[in-house]
């Protein structure tokens, strides 16, 4: 039986793809921030078509592979979602307003210009950010008046070299009656001091189907991210009110026929507070959700894209599995960074679920894309019966990471 033929639009998971090569035909194309989102599908497109290559079905990883997969769907006559419903997820001045119109549990957001320079009537402490960022990145807890405009003339003096691109696309959905918000604006908002989770899911022909909840667990500055864990279970009741809010939400995006993650907090044990709509899985929590699920969610996305109905279903014995994004304070330079085949032996060895670097030898930690606070080095994911088994492996693990650094 011939295998489908899947047009990958990849950002950083491709490995969540190689895996499955043995059940699809892949074909892998990045982004070209230098180029209209169209301009690049369509030279995608001529050049499988070149090749003699027909997709049955288009994916992508990421918020802008997303875009082009969307885009790339459309051009080919496939099953994909609506561009429309990309750009009120992704653009957070049109998306904020449709979010607070059904979750009126959220605090206040406000939108902050260039030549905005009074903050006194903002709410302190708070959380500032790029109306659209990656990575964490230029995002900053704020204390004070003083401080917000520190950081808001720092993140206006940075070069955001994504905002043309994103501006491309959007100019391509935008309606008139749409509240136009620049990407050049930030968004500010009350400090949410409560409990952060993610949960997965996919919607099919109008139906959603929820894969499971990852609780994020922060450093103890509550800076940057520490560890991630799958699966997590809320109470009935917050689970009863994240559904709606969240049925109601894809109901009024029209987001339909992919994948998706939600970022929300939960106060007061059953208050759900939506912060971000993604339009497409996590792909870091793919590994988590293998030790679940007989199938790999990602797998399960490609079926929604071929038109079929994916597999859900739970393992018999399931583990509790978790990521760990490995970080430091100080910048570094790799001088020495083994090779895949040496981190694959290490996984085995150490019973690990997998073990990826983020950097290159020779190059900066700073030289990636961070967030506002700490370097990212390396991914490493663990299952286990039990928090302490991951931890007791996770140790291991460390020991034996391999990079050599030396001080910038």
């Amino acid at each position: 039986m011939q295998k489908p033929v899947v047009l990958a639009f990849t950002g950083g998971y491709k490995h969540t793809l190689e895996e499955l090569v043995d059940r699809y035909e892949f074909h892998y194309f990045t982004n070209d921030f230098t180029k209209k989102p169209e301009q690049i599908v369509d030279e995608t497109i001529a050049e499988l078509k070149a090749k003699g290559i027909k997709p049955d079905a288009v994916i992508g990883d990421k918020d802008d592979t997303s875009i082009l997969a969307a885009i790339a769907a459309t051009r080919l006559g496939l099953i994909g979602p609506s561009l429309r419903s990309l750009y009120l997820a992704q653009h957070k001045g049109v998306f904020t307003p449709i979010v607070q119109s059904i979750n009126t549990e959220m605090p206040a957001i406000h939108f902050l210009h260039a030549e905005t320079h009074n903050f006194s009537s903002l709410p302190y402490p708070g959380f500032v950010k790029p109306v659209k960022s990656g990575a964490s990145s230029f995002a900053y807890m704020i204390d004070s008046e003083k401080e917000l405009l520190e950081k808001t003339n720092l993140i206006w003096s940075s070069t955001h070299h994504v905002h043309p691109w994103y501006d491309s696309f959007f100019a391509t959905q935008r309606e008139s009656t749409d509240n136009h918000t620049p990407l050049t604006s930030l968004l500010y908002q009350e400090f949410i001091n409560e409990d952060q989770y993610t949960v997965d899911g996919f919607v099919q022909n109008s139906r959603m189907t929820l894969l499971g909840i990852t609780k994020t667990m922060y450093t103890p500055d509550r800076k940057s991210f520490m560890r991630f864990d799958f699966p997590h279970y809320l109470s009935e009741d917050a689970s009863r009110k994240l559904e709606k809010l969240l049925t109601i939400l894809v109901q009024n995006l029209g987001f339909d026929n992919s994948g998706f993650n939600v970022e929300f907090f939960v106060s007061n044990n059953t208050d759900i507070l939506l912060i971000e709509f993604n339009t497409r899985l996590s792909g870091q929590f793919v590994p988590l959700m293998k030790e679940v699920y007989t199938h790999s969610n990602m797998e399960m996305i490609i079926e929604v894209a071929l038109g079929r109905i994916p597999i859900v279903h739970k393992k018999e014995k399931t583990k509790r599995a978790s990521s760990f994004p490995l970080r430091t304070k100080k910048d570094y330079r790799a001088i020495y960074v083994p090779d895949k085949s040496y981190y694959d032996n290490l996984a085995k060895k150490l019973d690990a679920l997998s073990i990826r670097p983020q950097i290159e030898q020779g190059k900066k930690l700073s030289d990636y894309l961070n967030d506002a606070y700490s370097f990212r080095y390396a991914f490493v994911d663990i299952a286990g019966d039990s928090l302490s088994e991951i931890e007791v492996k996770l140790s291991a693990v460390k020991k034996q990471l391999g990079i050599v650094f030396e001080p910038v």
